[in-house]
């Protein structure tokens, strides 16, 4: 595994990025951005990667950009093998059988700790409907990250244990001071995670 000068772990954060700037992208580059504030290092796998200049064109073929994107995801997914931990942002649906699965399968392959953030409001009905399925691939993460006790209620009726740490930028947008917010994610995971100088999100995502 990687250790940086200051012991640090090496955190491979997969996501998708801005743009555009809405949602769980904004909460990527937020998360990335904060980490790195705190002194991590952080290599960004992309789950939207840019289409290369050459083939921009194709952008304008219907399906065409989707699919070149999701493979040039795919070749990027062996970086993971330079990083300690590995933070991945998950959703519902298509999206979690194009970037989750993967992602999962490779960081159990390479032998590296899972966090699985997941977002989206549509998870009951998700696990409803794909729960064989979805199940054995959400049960390599330790731990599974949650923003609301919604989630975490969801995911509790299918045996899985979660964190609730609420999203930065909802945190921001309803006044509750950004010290506030990493005081709260600090004490979620301070039972388990015994290096003081990590807090909030730091804390969970390096959490193994």
């Amino acid at each position: 595994m990687n250790t940086s000068i200051s012991s640090q772990p090496v955190i491979g954060l997969v996501a998708e990025f801005p743009p555009p700037a809405a949602g769980m992208t904004v909460q990527a580059a937020t998360l990335q951005r904060r980490l790195e504030e705190d002194g991590y290092r952080v290599i960004a796998v992309a789950t939207n990667p840019p289409l290369p200049a050459p083939l921009r064109f194709l952008s304008r073929v219907r399906g065409v950009r989707g699919l070149i994107a999701w493979g040039r995801f795919l070749a990027a997914l062996p970086r993971l093998r330079r990083v300690d931990v590995v933070h991945l942002f998950a959703a519902s649906w298509l999206n979690f059988f194009l970037f989750a699965t993967p992602t999962s399968l490779t960081s159990r392959a390479l032998g590296r700790p899972l966090v699985i953030h997941y977002h989206g409001g549509a998870a009951a009905a998700f696990l409803d409907r794909w729960a064989r399925i979805a199940l054995p691939v959400l049960s390599l993460a330790r731990p599974i990250v949650v923003p609301s006790s919604f989630l975490a209620d969801v995911f509790g009726k299918y045996g899985l244990r979660t964190t609730v740490v609420p999203n930065p930028v909802s945190a921001r947008r309803s006044s509750v001071s950004l010290g506030a917010w990493r005081s709260q994610s600090t004490s979620i995971s301070s039972a388990t995670c015994p290096m003081s100088r990590w807090n909030g999100f730091a804390r969970v995502a390096t959490h193994f």
